[in-house]
């Protein structure tokens, strides 16, 4: 696959954007549906001035998308793949922590028939000396 320099600079942006924890929470508030800053600031439990500057941040990225209600700014997904990428990303992380959990638990004792094998071995390397 051939990839420009212009692609990437455009994954890489997208990528940034979701990049932060403060943001994915953003994003999995709007999950279910468009919402305004007061109830992205209660479901997240983000203060609202790191919010407002986290969204502005996902609206230039493409990732939201806002629209004036009255008086209010209601902020929605805008690009729906997100969600599909999350979810890429977040098997492919419980893939990587199942690996360095398997690295880090013991040996498994070895089959009852390796260990008669071993003590044979033992025992007829002893009885020559």
């Amino acid at each position: 696959m051939s990839i420009t320099d212009n692609q990437i600079d455009a994954v890489a942006l997208l990528l940034g954007a979701l990049g932060e924890a403060s943001r994915l929470r953003i994003v999995r508030a709007l999950w279910d549906g468009p919402a305004a800053v007061g109830q992205i600031v209660a479901e997240t439990g983000l203060k609202q001035a790191n919010v407002s500057k986290q969204l502005g941040l996902l609206v230039d990225a493409g990732i939201l998308a806002r629209r004036r209600e009255g008086v209010s700014i209601i902020y929605a997904i805008a690009l729906p793949m997100v969600r599909e990428l999350c979810s890429l990303v977040c098997e492919g992380a419980r893939q990587v922590a199942m690996r360095r959990l398997e690295a880090l638990a013991p040996p498994a004792p070895p089959a009852p028939a390796a260990r008669r094998r071993r003590r044979a071995a033992k025992s007829s390397y002893l009885n020559k000396r």
